[in-house]
């Protein structure tokens, strides 16, 4: 499995690259579309790379506003009563959740429906979920 490897890569990349780097357009582009269309292995990594990335500006006006815009999709998809996960991304649920509830913190004022899941994840049943101490 490749995810991992890449996931520490990224996470390496961001981590020491100055405020407001200059992401290749290429990465952002792999990072948005994975949230998007919420591909497994590696959802949970992904979302907490995109936060990383928003802590340190490395995302524009635009990919702040696709990936508002996914963060309801990817709710909706791990939600506990989902049946139709499959065995990975079940055990992802928890740090799925926890990462879109990261994201609509810093998010926040981008929309009412991104503002709507944080005070949803606020209430969620997990403290893992509910309580963002990283």
């Amino acid at each position: 499995m490749r995810v991992y490897p890449a996931y520490v890569a990224m996470s390496q990349f961001v981590r020491n690259a100055s405020p407001r780097a200059k992401v290749p357009r290429e990465i952002k582009e792999l990072l948005l579309h994975a949230c998007e269309q919420r591909t497994q292995p590696g959802l949970s990594s992904t979302l907490k790379l995109l936060g990383d990335m928003i802590e340190k500006s490395q995302l524009n006006d635009d990919d702040v506003e696709r990936l508002s815009s996914a963060l309801p999709d990817v709710l909706n998809e791990y939600r506990y009563d989902q049946r139709n996960l499959e065995v990975p991304s079940m055990a992802e649920l928890p740090n799925v959740r926890k990462g879109v509830h990261r994201l609509s913190k810093m998010l926040l004022d981008s929309s009412a429906e991104v503002k709507r899941i944080m005070l949803e994840l606020d209430k969620d049943p997990l403290p893992e979920v509910r309580f963002l101490n990283e």
